[in-house]
């Protein structure tokens, strides 16, 4: 299956972490995957990343550390160029500019399984949820499939969705030692 995961960019976070730690427990093993971001972001994940899975898989329509209205509009039209000439079976949106551009180019593409990978249950700002909760409310008609970090995340964003017959699953963005009895830090190498 070819996989175009599209996420913000690749600052120091829990989601950002968490793709990595995927990628390192084998998650997209035996399907061909994409990434696209909109900027490099922060620190040096996005290389440690694109280490990981070949750097011909990594686009990033800028290497600013923060994305801007101008690449917010260049990552629709490389979006829609990359999903007709590579053509995926699956596009996964992580985290909320993801998820709101992700599924407006996702209306061009009937075909294509859209999968939106849910990661925070607020906002950080009132602002944001007046703005972003309605906008991906409309636009969750396109969403075929709910990833959610962990059961709360899943059950608390479930009013992101109109309601409709969706497939949803956990998957957990960080592995622990079994000695740990709990995730202490998102920061790469510690428990």
């Amino acid at each position: 299956m070819r996989i175009l995961y599209f996420i913000n960019g690749f600052d120091p976070g829990g989601a950002e972490h968490g793709l990595l730690t995927l990628l390192q427990a084998g998650f997209f093993s035996g399907h061909e995957l994409k990434i696209l971001a909109f900027c490099r972001g922060h620190g040096a994940l996005a290389d440690e990343i694109a280490a990981k899975i070949g750097e011909h898989n990594l686009i990033l329509t800028s290497q600013s550390e923060e994305p801007t209205l101008r690449t917010f509009v260049g990552t629709f039209f490389v979006m829609l160029r990359l999903i007709r000439e590579w053509r995926p079976d699956m596009v996964a949106l992580s985290l909320k500019q993801a998820n709101l551009l992700g599924r407006l180019v996702a209306m061009f593409a009937p075909r294509l399984h859209c999968v939106s990978f849910e990661h925070t249950t607020r906002y950080r700002s009132r602002r944001a949820a007046g703005i972003y909760g309605p906008v991906l409310k409309a636009l969750s008609w396109r969403v075929d499939e709910i990833w959610a970090d962990c059961e709360s995340t899943l059950q608390e964003t479930q009013g992101y969705f109109l309601p409709r017959r969706r497939r949803s699953h956990i998957v957990p963005l960080f592995c622990a030692d079994e000695a740990f009895s709990h995730k202490r830090d998102y920061a790469l190498h510690t428990p």
